[in-house]
């Protein structure tokens, strides 16, 4: 497909259409007028005057990027390209709400938020299937939905700067106009561990729902889904998934609300390991195909609107 050319509109930093950005730092663009309309597609072209040796990215972004050398920003289509699935540089596209209910959720988790496995191009994670969910609902149609979802991150046993725990007050509290939260994470602290960390992973959890809840934000958990036949399957680890559930569904949590994704997405002949047909197409048993994003999606949004109409 052709990017629009009669809808270019150029951004800009500080007045100026050239501008750098520091090693390790952020850069905004002045604010532009230019209509989004609802589940739009946008596309973002960068002319490089120069290419540092280490690019910033978000490694899996499940959409395409075209490269091309030699080709106008303003081109309506590249010639003589390369296709890449990561996204460069650009962090957030932050949009000026046109109507008083409008409001963020953030859905915050690992690849199983991110959308692992999911058809390149296909809009097939399960945060795409909660927006069309809510633009179809008159009540909550001009909720946006925000992935913060990150591969191969846990809650806070590794990862640094981008373990759940420490990027949430970045990748929730610091997003523009958040209202709700859905926490969907701890599948990767389980996967490694070699001792009971349930407790931990409840506390860590209770640390983002007091970080909510200390700015007005309204959060609500899921339940892990299951791994069996997957290599962090054992019974210890099966052990903390079901504890740290348990605690995700009882009524003294501290979430606002809750999603079973758990016993949603498992095998009913065999709730430790999930249904086979959601199985994503590297059969890992551990993350969802199409259908199985599809259906998380769909559970997600009937949570929120049993909680919110």
């Amino acid at each position: 497909s052709e990017i629009d050319v009669s809808s270019l509109a150029e951004l800009s930093v500080d007045g100026s259409g050239s501008f750098s950005v520091p090693a390790g730092e952020r850069v905004t663009t002045d604010e532009l007028e230019f209509e989004v309309n609802p589940l739009e597609d946008l596309a973002i072209t960068m002319e490089l005057g120069s290419v540092p040796s280490t690019l910033t990215c978000h490694t899996a972004s499940r959409c395409s990027t075209w490269i091309a050398k030699d080709t106008a920003a303003d081109a309506a289509e590249f010639v003589n390209y390369g296709e890449m699935t990561s996204w460069y540089f650009i962090t957030a596209l932050d949009v000026v709400a046109g109507s008083s209910d409008s409001g963020v959720i953030v859905c915050f988790g690992d690849s199983l938020t991110d959308g692992a496995s999911v058809t390149t191009n296909g809009f097939a994670r399960y945060t795409d299937q909660l927006s069309r969910r809510l633009r179809e609902d008159d009540a909550l149609k001009n909720l946006a939905v925000v992935n913060m979802g990150i591969g191969a991150t846990a809650l806070y046993r590794y990862g640094g700067d981008i373990a759940g725990t420490v990027r949430a007050n970045r990748d929730i509290l610091g997003v523009p106009g958040v209202k709700y939260v859905v926490l969907f994470m701890g599948v990767n602290d389980i996967g490694g561990a070699d001792t009971d960390i349930s407790s931990d992973i409840i506390s860590h959890y209770k640390s983002i729902i007091e970080r909510c809840h200390e700015n007005g934000i309204k959060i609500y958990g899921a339940t892990i889904t299951p791994f069996k036949g997957n290599g962090y399957y054992s019974e210890l680890h099966e052990q903390i998934r079901l504890a740290v559930n348990e605690f995700v569904l009882s009524e003294d949590s501290g979430f606002d609300g809750c999603v079973d994704l758990a016993s949603l997405m498992c095998d009913p002949s065999d709730p430790e390991k999930l249904e086979d047909s959601y199985v994503s197409v590297w059969n890992d048993y551990l993350h969802f195909n199409d259908s199985g994003y599809s259906r998380v999606g769909d559970a997600v949004y009937e949570m929120l609107a049993s909680e919110l109409s």
